[in-house]
C-alpha cells in the first residue's frame, strides 16, 4: 500500500510539473506575440505617416480610409489593419471618405495588429492597437526658404554652450555636440550624430549612426539610418523611441529610453541589467548581454525580427541668394564707402580719420575711425559692399529700418552691437552667389565664398532679426547672440553662441506654397489590448 501511495504522489507531481511547463511555455509565447503585435502596429503607423507626406492639397477625396499591412515574425504571422480618418476645415468630427475636397486640419491613424500563435492551449491571437493623432502644420504664406535656425552645408561640431531655440539644425554631414549645447528643435544630419557632456536636442534624425555619452539627452525620437553601431552610455536619455538600421550597444545601467528600442537589421546588446527601456525591444538580430533582459525592456522584447529601417534625412541644397534676388524688393542701394563716410561726418570725425577716406571698407568707433556709431538709413536700404572685405571694430549700429549689407566678406573685431528703434527690424549680411550657380559647390568662385567672422562679444538686440548667409565659412567666437538664422556652407562656433530662430526669407524671395500636406504628430497612445 505504501508503494502504491508513493507512486500516486509521484504521478500527481509529474502531471503538475508538465502542466506548469506547458503553462509557462504558453505564457512565454503569448508574451512574445504581444510584443510583436505592438511592434507591428507601431511599424504600420510609421509607414502610413511616410505615405501621408505625399498627400496633395485639392485631392482630399482620394485620401485612403484603410491600408493593409502584414509580415511574418518569429512569434507568428502578423496581420495589421490601418484605418484613417480626417477632420476637415470647419468640421467637428473625424470621417472617411471625405465627400468634397475640403482642406484637412487634423487626421487620425489607427493600426490594429493581430499575431496568431500556436500554444499548448491551441491557437491564440495577440492583439495590439496604436492610435496616432496628427495636426496639419501651418506653412507661412508664400512658403519659407529659411526655416532652420542653422543650416550647414558640411559637418559641424558645436562646443561650449551652443544654443538654438527654435528652427532646429540641419547639416549635410556629421553633427557633433560637446559641452552643454542645446538644440530646442529638431536635428537632422546626413552623416553621424554624436552628443556628450550634457548636450540636448528635441529630436534627432541621422543618416549614419547615433552615439551618446555623458548625460546627453533627446526629449523626442532618435532615428539612425546607417548600418553601423549606435550606442548609449553614462546617463544618456531618449524621451521617445530609438530606431536604427544597424546594431545598438548599451553600456552601463544608466541610459534611459522612454519609448521603444528597435534595431531594424542588427542586434541589441546590453552589458548591464537595469530598467533601461520603458517600452519594448525589437531587433533584426540577437538581443544579448545582460543577465536578465526582461528587466532591460519593461515592455518585453523580440529578437531575430527584422523590420523596416528608418529613412535617412536627405542632403539639402542651401537656397541661393544672388545680387538680383536682393534687389527684388526695390530698395534704394548705397555704396558701403559712402555709408561709412556719412557716419564719420555725422560723428564729426577728424578730417584725417580713416572713416573719411574714399573707398574705405572698414569702420572703427575710435576717433581715428568714424568717431562713434554707424548711422542708419531711415528707409529700408541695401548696402553694396560686393567688392569689399568689410571690417567693424567696436561698432554700435542703431537701426531705424530694415538693412541688407551685401559683402565680399564681413568680420568683427572686439565688439559689435546692433539695436533698433523699430521693433522687428531686419538686418541681413549676405555674401551672394552668382546667378545660376549651385550653392556650396566646389566650383564657385572665391568671391562667392567670403567668410563671416564674428568674435569677441557680438550682440544683436532682441527686437532685431538677423540673417547671416554665405557660401563660405561662418565663425562665431566668444559670445554671439542673435534672433534669426544662419545659412552657411561651413560653420565653426565656440564659446557661448545663442540663436533664437525667426524666418528671415528676403523680401521678394518667398517660395510658392507647397502643394503637399505637412502633418505634425500631436499624440500617440495604445488602446486596450484584446487578446484571445
Amino acid at each position: 500500500m505504501t508503494v502504491i501511495a508513493i507512486a500516486a504522489v509521484v504521478a500527481i507531481v509529474s502531471v503538475t510539473m508538465v502542466a506548469t511547463v506547458s503553462f509557462a511555455t504558453g505564457t512565454s509565447a503569448r508574451a512574445r506575440a504581444q510584443v510583436q503585435a505592438q511592434a507591428s502596429a507601431e511599424d504600420a503607423v510609421d509607414r502610413t505617416l511616410s505615405q501621408m507626406s505625399l498627400y496633395t492639397k485639392g485631392a482630399e477625396t482620394t485620401f485612403p480610409c484603410s491600408l493593409p499591412y502584414s509580415e511574418v515574425t518569429p512569434a507568428g504571422s502578423s496581420t495589421t489593419e490601418v484605418t484613417l480618418r480626417y477632420r476637415t476645415e470647419g468640421g467637428t468630427a473625424f470621417n472617411c471618405p471625405i465627400p468634397t475636397s475640403m482642406p484637412v486640419v487634423e487626421a487620425e491613424v489607427t493600426a490594429t495588429s493581430d499575431v496568431s500563435i500556436n500554444t499548448a492551449d491551441g491557437e491564440r491571437t495577440a492583439t495590439r492597437t496604436v492610435k496616432q493623432r496628427l495636426a496639419v502644420t501651418d506653412v507661412p504664406s508664400g512658403g519659407s526658404l529659411f526655416g532652420y535656425g542653422i543650416f550647414s552645408g558640411s559637418s559641424f561640431t558645436a562646443t561650449n554652450t551652443f544654443n538654438i531655440q527654435g528652427g532646429g539644425l540641419h547639416a549635410n554631414g556629421d553633427y557633433g555636440c560637446n559641452s552643454s549645447g542645446a538644440i530646442i528643435g529638431p536635428v537632422s544630419a546626413t552623416g553621424n550624430v554624436s552628443i556628450t557632456n550634457g548636450c540636448i536636442a528635441n529630436s534627432v534624425a541621422a543618416g549614419g549612426t547615433y552615439s551618446c555619452t555623458s548625460s546627453g539627452a533627446v526629449t523626442g525620437d532618435v532615428t539612425a539610418a546607417g548600418s553601423g553601431t549606435s550606442s548609449l552610455t553614462n546617463g544618456c536619455t531618449i524621451g521617445g523611441t530609438f530606431r536604427t538600421k544597424g546594431p545598438i550597444s548599451l553600456t552601463t545601467a544608466t541610459p534611459r529610453v522612454g519609448g521603444n528600442m528597435i534595431s531594424a537589421a542588427g542586434g541589441i546588446s546590453a552589458s548591464n541589467t537595469g530598467p533601461i527601456v520603458t517600452g519594448y525591444g525589437r531587433a533584426g538580430g540577437a538581443i544579448t548581454g545582460a543577465a536578465t533582459m526582461s528587466t532591460v525592456f519593461q515592455g518585453g522584447y523580440t529578437a531575430n525580427s527584422p523590420s523596416a529601417a528608418p529613412d535617412a534625412p536627405p542632403a539639402e541644397v542651401m537656397p541661393a541668394i544672388t545680387w538680383e534676388d536682393v534687389q527684388k524688393a526695390g530698395w534704394p542701394v548705397k555704396n558701403v564707402s559712402t555709408w561709412i563716410n556719412e557716419s564719420a561726418a555725422a560723428n564729426n570725425a577728424p578730417s584725417w580719420a580713416s572713416g573719411r577716406t574714399a573707398g574705405t571698407c572698414s569702420a572703427d568707433a575710435a576717433n581715428y575711425g568714424i568717431n562713434g556709431p554707424m548711422t542708419s538709413p531711415t528707409v529700408p536700404t541695401v548696402i553694396d559692399a560686393r567688392t569689399c572685405d568689410v571690417n567693424f571694430q567696436n561698432i554700435v549700429l542703431n537701426l531705424k529700418d530694415d538693412l541688407t549689407i551685401v559683402v565680399k566678406s564681413f568680420s568683427v573685431n572686439n565688439s559689435f552691437r546692433v539695436s533698433s528703434t523699430k521693433n522687428g527690424a531686419k538686418l541681413r549680411i549676405i555674401v551672394p552667389v552668382p546667378a545660376g550657380a549651385t550653392t556650396c559647390s566646389s566650383t564657385l568662385p572665391s568671391s562667392a565664398k567670403g567668410t563671416l567672422d564674428l568674435k569677441n562679444t557680438v550682440t544683436f538686440d532682441a527686437n532685431v532679426d538677423v540673417l547671416l548667409y554665405t557660401n563660405g565659412k561662418t565663425s562665431f567666437t566668444n559670445t554671439v547672440n542673435l534672433h534669426g538664422s544662419v545659412y552657411t556652407c561651413q560653420l565653426q562656433a565656440s564659446v557661448a553662441t545663442t540663436i533664437v530662430h525667426s524666418d528671415m526669407t528676403p523680401p521678394g524671395m518667398e517660395g510658392p506654397s507647397s502643394a503637399l500636406y505637412a502633418f505634425e504628430q500631436t499624440a500617440r497612445y495604445n488602446l486596450d489590448p484584446g487578446d484571445s
